[in-house]
C-alpha cells in the first residue's frame, strides 16, 4: 500500500506511477513479440506453451494499451476536476495533440512517402516487407483523418509497417468522446459508474452482432471498431474511477495483489490464451466474451501494479520505466525496425537473432525520435498541464 500512497499523496498536482511506464513497457513487447517471431516452434514444452500462449496472441498487448490509456486518462480528467472543480476540455486535447499528432505524423511521411520513394533508388528495399500495396494507398486518407481503424475495415490490413497506426485512430476517437461524455455526466459518480459497467455489459452483446457481418469484413470489424471494443477502453476507465471514488473497495480486495492468486489468476489467464480461438469465426461466443476476459484481466494487473508492492517494485526497475517512457516510438517504428533487421541479416524469416536486434535497433530508433523530435512537443505539452503526469 506504501507504493500506491506514495503515488497518491505525494503531491496533489501530481498524478504519476513508475510502475505503470512499466508495464506500458511489457504492453509493447508483447506486440513486439508477436510481430518479430511469427510461427516459431521449439522442441521445448514449456516455451512453445508461453510461445503459443503470448507470442502467437501477443496482440493482447495492444488491449493493455487500451485498459491503460482508459485508466490513465479518466485519472487525469478526474484528478483535474477534483482539484480545480471541473476540466478543460480544450486543454485536454491540446495535450493529446501535441503527444500524438507529430510522431503520428511524421511516420505516415516515413512509411507512405520516404521509404516507397527510397525502392526506387535501391533495389534491397524492393521486397514485399516495404514497398505498399494498392489497399495501403487506399488508406491513406483515412490514416490522415485519424479513421484508420475503418480505413481497415473497408480495405483490410494494408503493409505492415502501417498496419499500427490503426490503433492510434482508436484511441484518438475514444479521446474525442468520453471526455465529453464525462462533461455531461458532471459530478454524478454513481450515474457515471452505472453507465461504464452497463457499456462494458452490453459489449460482448453488441459484437455477437457484428459477427453477422459479411465475411470479407470479419474479423476485423470487430477487433478494430471503436463500438466493439468500448469496454477494454471503459475497463481502465472503471478501475480509474474507482480509485478516486470508491478507494475503500479497492483497498478491501488488496488481497487479490498477493503473489500466490497473483501467480494463479495469470496461470488461468495463460491457459485461457492457449486453449480460446479468439478470432475463428466458428467460436463466435469466444469472440464475444474473450475480449471482456482479456480486458478484466488487463486492468487486474494495473491494479496489482498500483496496490502490490512486488509486482510495483518490479515495473519500476529504471530500464522498464525508461522504455515504457518512449513505448509510443517503440511501437511506432517496430516494424521498421523489423524489417531493416531481416534485410541486414538477409533473410525473410523470423527467429530469435531478428528478434534480438530488431529490438535493439527500435530501442535505438525510438530515442532518437524522442529526444530528437517528440520532446519538443512534449516541453509545449506541458504548457497546459493543470495535473502534472511526467507522461510520455
Amino acid at each position: 500500500m506504501k507504493n500506491i500512497e506514495k503515488n497518491h499523496s505525494e503531491s496533489k498536482s501530481i498524478f504519476y506511477w513508475s510502475a505503470l511506464d512499466g508495464l506500458r513497457f511489457f504492453a509493447f513487447l508483447l506486440v513486439f513479440l508477436n510481430h518479430s517471431l511469427v510461427d516459431i516452434e521449439t522442441k521445448n514444452p514449456f516455451l512453445d506453451f508461453f510461445l503459443k500462449s503470448y507470442v502467437r496472441n501477443g496482440w493482447i498487448g495492444v488491449d493493455l494499451f487500451f485498459v491503460l490509456s482508459g485508466f490513465l486518462i479518466t485519472s487525469i480528467l478526474v484528478k483535474e476536476r477534483i482539484k480545480f472543480g471541473q476540466f478543460s476540455l480544450r486543454s485536454f486535447w491540446i495535450r493529446r495533440i501535441l503527444r500524438i499528432w507529430p510522431l503520428y505524423y511524421l511516420a505516415i511521411l516515413v512509411f507512405f512517402f520516404v521509404i516507397p520513394g527510397l525502392t526506387f533508388f535501391f533495389d534491397q528495399l524492393r521486397n514485399q516487407n516495404f514497398i505498399l500495396t494498392r489497399n495501403s494507398y487506399l488508406e491513406l486518407p483515412f490514416y490522415i483523418t485519424f479513421l484508420g481503424n475503418l480505413g481497415t475495415i473497408l480495405f483490410g490490413y494494408g503493409t505492415n509497417s502501417i498496419n499500427l497506426l490503426w490503433t492510434v485512430s482508436l484511441e484518438q476517437q475514444f479521446y474525442l468522446i468520453f471526455p465529453l461524455f464525462l462533461k455531461f455526466m458532471g459530478r454524478r459518480v454513481q450515474s457515471v459508474l452505472l453507465l461504464v459497467i452497463g457499456i462494458i455489459a452490453i459489449s460482448p452483446l453488441v459484437r455477437i452482432v457484428f459477427s453477422f457481418a459479411p465475411a470479407g469484413m470479419y474479423p476485423q470489424l470487430i477487433y478494430v471498431n471503436l463500438f466493439t471494443r468500448m469496454d477494454t477502453l471503459l475497463f481502465g476507465g472503471l478501475l480509474s474511477l474507482l480509485f478516486f471514488y470508491k478507494t475503500r473497495l479497492l483497498s478491501k480486495y488488496k488481497f487479490l495483489s498477493n503473489f500466490l492468486i497473483f501467480v494463479c489468476i495469470v496461470s488461468t489467464f495463460s491457459y485461457f490464451l492457449y486453449r480460446v480461438e479468439l478470432f475463428n469465426p466458428a467460436f463466435k461466443r469466444n469472440l464475444a466474451f474473450g475480449y471482456t476476459v482479456i480486458a478484466a484481466f488487463m486492468a487486474y494487473l494495473i491494479y496489482c501494479a498500483m496496490y502490490s508492492e512486488a509486482f510495483g517494485k518490479f515495473l519500476s526497475f529504471k530500464p522498464f520505466v525508461y522504455l515504457g517512457k518512449i513505448s509510443y516510438g517503440l511501437y511506432i517504428w517496430q516494424y521498421l525496425a523489423i524489417n531493416i533487421t531481416l534485410l541486414f541479416l538477409g533473410t525473410k524469416n523470423f527467429s530469435f537473432a531478428v528478434c534480438f536486434w530488431a529490438f535493439v535497433l527500435d530501442v535505438s530508433i525510438a530515442s532518437f525520435s524522442y529526444y530528437l523530435f517528440e520532446r519538443r512537443f512534449l516541453k509545449i505539452k506541458s504548457r497546459f498541464e493543470r495535473i502534472k503526469t511526467k507522461e510520455a
